[in-house]
């Protein structure tokens, strides 16, 4: 059950580190960021990603941890990335029908 909580942490705080970028919220439809938005968007998924961090230390010793924390890591971020790469697929085919 922690194992899950810290993939949903981690896998939120990718997804949050990725609409930075202008061509992830290009995607999503989502406007523009002001800078104090953006700095928001940053310390906010860091700060997931470091709770997923401290959780996991306090489910298995610290050696399993660290290895089990970069494994979830591993698998939430190639997940942001299929939803992603999903995403814009979907999009595309819907320019090419147009």
């Amino acid at each position: 059950m922690i194992n899950l909580f810290i993939w949903i942490m981690s896998g939120l705080g990718f997804l949050i580190l990725c609409l930075l970028t202008p061509s992830h919220r290009k995607v999503f439809n989502l406007k523009m960021l002001a800078d104090r938005q953006e700095k928001a968007y940053q310390w906010i998924g860091l700060g997931l990603i470091l709770l997923s961090f401290i959780a996991c230390f306090f489910s298995v010793n610290i050696a399993d941890a660290i290895i089990n924390w970069f494994g979830i890591l591993t698998f939430s971020a190639l997940f942001i990335a299929l939803v992603l790469s999903f995403k814009q697929s979907q999009l595309q085919k819907r320019k090419q029908q147009k």
